[in-house]
């Protein structure tokens, strides 16, 4: 294990302990050292308290641990009872640290949970992502537990609630101190300024065309699979490059106002964020003068009062019931919510940052290069290209996720100029092509490049493309490792 796979932070609130996130490779992966918590166990030898959490790439089943009081540490609970390699490696590294897993753990008044944190589709499957303190520590946890309701990864989060001693007044020199190390731990040469993608109504589409008519598409040789996705990058990059150097000036959306309507109405059906975050004041309040902004010194002793309070503030607030009530700032989130607007994407938005919009206003010599020759090379990597340009979702990669957002909305100029191409592969003699098994399995799922496919075949197309496929199918029913 590197250091760059460990962050660690000491808390004012928890004093003389070091709270630290790791994560551990697998051990079949290229970057797994032979000893890979050698790092981790130095970091525990030592005097201060410990108490680490992450995805350690370790199951330890149920666990034997002896603890200093000479009885043994009783779990409870565990379904996954499969011990892997890092799992025994964990166990005897940390039986001599005094280290202790505290997944399921139940030793005298602390008694922990824990779950399946690792997830195949949608079944869980192993529990790796662990917790681990010294055993001076354990009472510093309060609450320990795996929230599978979390949506988005592969991994359930760890939630742990640690025991505090109080407000802690931190000063200003304690906390340039403190900002003074954290700047010196930084790996400069790993520093990237990360700039945000236009958005497609930035972009001057004229100039865009222009530019990209001079600009050579990057290569799309795959030899193997492991370059489709440098390919799909590359093609990537280029037009956002592209686009950056084509924003409008000054582009600024006027409002058009209802004046009969109240004027936080007004704002929210306006739909704009930004202005939303706008009329909040500087200080956290309603902010009725748009004028009112704070000077450096009055916003200098707002900031130093939130550092240094003076007092503990109790968990209910003082509610100021004159205040209006505004849903999109006030209400919490719910999943149906973020489902709706994951649902509602528009076309200045895409995964990986590369708008729909600007691939439908590519012009017709690099469409035809861009557009058709990637799909084209990339059919023969269907193990995981053509899945993802059929719109097969599931164990897609993001960057893959840019082929199927821009396909469909220029499927029409892909139908005029690659009618040929398509009708080819259906009337090609080879019943094992891998393009017709993956396509009858998107028909089933009805799935949007299914909806695609079927329309660009059937544009002045003299066959229809669903007949064929299935004839062929049919002819030649597809084993499971052509599926695979």
């Amino acid at each position: 294990m590197d250091t760059d796979d460990m962050i660690w932070v000491e808390l004012s609130l928890c004093a003389g302990v070091s709270l630290g996130g790791v994560y551990v490779s697998l051990a079949d992966s290229l970057y797994c050292e032979a000893s890979p918590f050698q790092t981790l166990n130095e970091r525990c030898s030592g005097e201060r308290g410990v108490i680490a959490l992450g995805d350690f790439n370790a199951r330890v089943g149920t666990p034997v641990m002896n603890c200093s009081e000479g009885c043994v540490y009783r779990y409870e609970g565990i379904r996954d009872n499969v011990v892997n390699s890092h799992g025994r490696m964990l166990l005897n590294t940390y039986v001599s640290s005094q280290m202790v897993v505290l997944n399921h753990l139940n030793h005298n008044k602390s008694k922990f949970g824990g779950d399946l944190s690792y997830r195949r589709g949608l079944n869980w499957i192993s529990e790796i992502d662990l917790c681990i303190a010294k055993t001076d520590c354990i009472n510093r946890v309060k609450h320990l537990e795996v929230n599978q309701t979390i949506r988005g990864s592969d991994h359930a989060p760890l939630c742990v609630s640690l025991a505090t001693q109080g407000w802690n007044h931190v000063s200003p020199p304690v906390l340039m101190e403190r900002a003074r190390r954290l700047g010196e731990s930084y790996h400069k040469p790993f520093q990237q300024i990360i700039l945000r993608t236009p958005r497609y109504d930035t972009v001057n589409l004229n100039d865009f065309r222009n530019v990209l008519e001079n600009l050579e598409p990057p290569s799309v040789d795959v030899p193997d699979q492991e370059n489709v996705m440098n390919a799909i990058s590359s093609g990537c990059e280029v037009l956002d490059r592209a686009a950056r150097q084509c924003r409008k000036r000054g582009n600024q959306n006027e409002n058009i106002w209802d004046v009969s309507q109240p004027r936080w109405k007004r704002i929210l059906e306006s739909n704009d964020l930004r202005m939303i975050w706008k009329a909040i004041d500087w200080s956290g309040k309603v902010d009725i003068h748009d004028s009112v902004r704070p000077g450096d010194e009055q916003f200098k002793i707002h900031f130093e009062n939130l550092l240094n309070p003076e007092c503990q503030f109790d968990s209910v607030q003082y509610f100021d019931e004159s205040v209006p009530y505004i849903p999109i700032l006030d209400d919490a989130f719910v999943v149906p919510e973020l489902e709706k607007v994951i649902q509602d994407v528009n076309i200045n938005k895409s995964y990986t940052g590369i708008c729909p919009g600007l691939i439908k206003a590519l012009p017709a010599n690099c469409t035809e290069t861009w557009l058709v020759d990637h799909p084209k090379k990339l059919i023969a990597q269907y193990n995981r290209a053509v899945k993802c340009l059929l719109g097969v979702r599931k164990f897609t990669s993001p960057d893959l996720c840019f082929i199927e957002s821009g396909i469909e909305p220029v499927q029409d100029v892909i139908a005029r100029r690659r009618r040929k191409f398509l009708e080819s592969k259906l009337r090609t003699p080879n019943n094992e092509e891998p393009f017709y098994i993956v396509y009858e399995l998107c028909r089933e799922a009805n799935t949007p490049g299914y909806r695609f496919v079927t329309q660009a075949l059937r544009y002045q197309c003299s066959i229809d493309p669903l007949d064929e496929a299935k004839r062929r199918v049919r002819e030649k029913p597809p084993t499971a490792s052509t599926v695979q």
